[in-house]
């Protein structure tokens, strides 16, 4: 049980049949205020803006929490978010900051060849400091989630800037492949020692920004410099790491952002080891739950995938759910109140 989750106990059995596809019904996360129309809120960028005082971010949280019902699937996710790619600020390169995002400057080679990851870097200490209070108080009240360090191909094309990696990789290929060789072990360094603080202080589990709780070692991994790239460029420089992360992480969910990856969903698909796919379908598309998505979702159910639906619209879940098959579905959506969410709640037990 957790304060803010009083049936975690069942929910965690639901999750873990989840991840091996033996749950027989869709897993289905409900958020909703539990006052009517109130609006509810945290903001994401907290441990950005309260760097000096990173307690008023988890404090910020808790208020969140306390005004939240997390239904079904739901839980209270504490996500430390400081910036995608944070790796990259461990190995030295400054973040830059506005309203609501982080960046990095594209770096020359011998710039980015330069680079190492630092053991006493100040964004590292404050990353593992913020794990470890975070983590301290939650353990009973919330889950907490890992920062967002990016994937390989992602943080490279960030290091020297999404069309030069481009050039590079045409240009000098095992150039390329040596850096994302680097910065793969330095990931799986961060991760593992990230996972370690967790698990010392209490968290029990795994969590990202995706908000899937994970019993065991997963990561929401992804590519989204890849839509880019054509399929034969992505098989020779994406692929083989992502096969590596599904073969080193005991569960991995791809995040497919945007209708620039599908070309790419095939060679996917191929990866025996790779649990899930998330579909999002990006800035001036139709929604995830349009039909025009249907013939993606049943190509990724059909390869015995699981399917993450982020943000379905309430009045479209019956939809969804006499559209697709319910073994290793789950999706998230949002309702009004307390009591409109258990309403929910009982007609889709009614669907399944």
């Amino acid at each position: 049980m957790l304060h803010y989750k009083e049936d975690w106990s069942e929910v965690k059995e639901d999750f873990k049949a989840w991840w091996d596809r033996e749950l027989d019904k869709p897993l289905v996360q409900v958020f909703a205020p539990k006052e009517e129309n109130k609006t509810v809120a945290w903001d994401i960028w907290a441990f950005v803006k309260n760097r000096n005082s990173p307690h008023l971010a988890i404090e910020e949280f808790e208020n969140y929490c306390r005004n939240t019902f997390f239904g079904g699937g739901a839980y209270p996710n504490l996500w430390i978010n400081l910036g995608p790619c944070s790796i990259i600020a461990y190995m030295g390169v400054k973040p830059k900051f506005s309203a609501e995002t982080v960046w990095y400057e594209a770096l020359s080679w011998e710039e980015v060849e330069s680079l190492e990851f630092n053991p006493t870097n100040e964004w590292w200490c404050y990353t593992k400091e913020v794990t470890v209070d975070a983590c301290k108080l939650g353990r009973g009240r919330f889950i907490v989630g890992f920062p967002d360090i990016g994937a390989v191909t992602d943080i490279a094309s960030l290091l020297r800037g999404s069309r030069n990696l481009v050039v590079d990789f045409y240009k000098s290929p095992e150039r390329v492949r040596r850096l994302c060789d680097r910065l793969f072990e330095i990931w799986f360094k961060v991760y593992g020692e990230l996972h370690e603080l967790m698990k010392t202080y209490g968290q029990d589990g795994t969590s990202s920004w995706m908000g899937l709780w994970c019993h065991k070692c997963y990561y929401p991994i992804h590519a989204d410099f890849a839509y880019m790239l054509p399929p034969l460029k992505f098989k020779e420089l994406v692929l083989p790491y992502l096969k590596e992360y599904c073969l080193r992480l005991d569960y991995a969910i791809y995040h497919l952002d945007g209708v620039g990856q599908i070309p790419h969903v095939d060679l996917l698909l191929e990866i025996d080891e790779l649990t899930g796919i998330q579909w999002v379908p990006g800035a001036g598309q139709p929604p995830v739950d349009d039909p025009k998505w249907l013939p993606l979702y049943r190509k990724i159910q059909k390869a015995g995938k699981n399917l993450q639906l982020p943000h379905v619209s309430s009045e479209r879940i019956k939809f969804i759910l006499e559209n697709l098959d319910p073994k290793g579905l789950t999706f998230s959506t949002h309702c009004k109140s307390k009591k409109e969410a258990e309403m929910l709640l009982k007609e889709i037990n009614g669907y399944t």
